[in-house]
């Protein structure tokens, strides 16, 4: 890791150059950064390049090198949370199977996270904290619903729930 953040842009070739390891060690190395969101992949002119997380801040201030299609749809993400694939695609004037494409990558990135509702689906920037409120807020709504709790412990179990997360 230390390596690729001095030295962003090598490709896998020239890091196996540098270091005398066997390839299917380097290979399971790299792939184990990128699941822990230390490192990114992006392919430049038929060239597997990598990049640390932490030193690629663009100008939205993310921590990833987007692409400029997923910059697009980033903002609209970020402006309007729960966008769906329709306002996007209307904002963006990119196709349908574009987006899905570029959003899957944003998704496996932890840039963005979907929820379908009603059929459809709502995306919204990654917040590990807000997906955690979210994720209780349902699980106490649902609870409401199925008549296992009362008005007044709904409201206060929510208060309770706001407060934790800062809501």
């Amino acid at each position: 890791m230390t390596f690729i953040a001095a030295n962003p842009g090598h490709t896998y070739s020239s890091i196996l150059r540098m270091f005398p390891l066997p390839e299917g060690t380097l290979r399971y190395h790299l792939r184990r950064l990128e699941k822990e969101g230390a490192v990114i992949r992006r392919s430049e002119s038929g060239r597997t390049r990598f990049y640390p997380i932490a030193t690629t801040r663009g100008a939205s201030g993310l921590k990833r090198p987007l692409s400029k299609s997923q910059q697009r749809i980033w903002d609209i993400v970020v402006k309007r949370p729960g966008a769906t694939m329709k306002e996007i695609r209307l904002s963006t004037k990119m196709s349908r199977p574009s987006i899905r494409y570029q959003i899957d990558r944003m998704i496996e990135s932890r840039l963005v996270w979907s929820e379908k509702v009603s059929g459809r689906k709502h995306f919204y920037p990654y917040d590990p904290k807000l997906k955690r409120y979210q994720i209780e807020l349902k699980t106490l709504i649902s609870s409401f619903l199925h008549d296992e709790l009362d008005d007044e412990a709904f409201d206060r179990k929510k208060r309770e729930l706001q407060k934790r997360h800062g809501v």
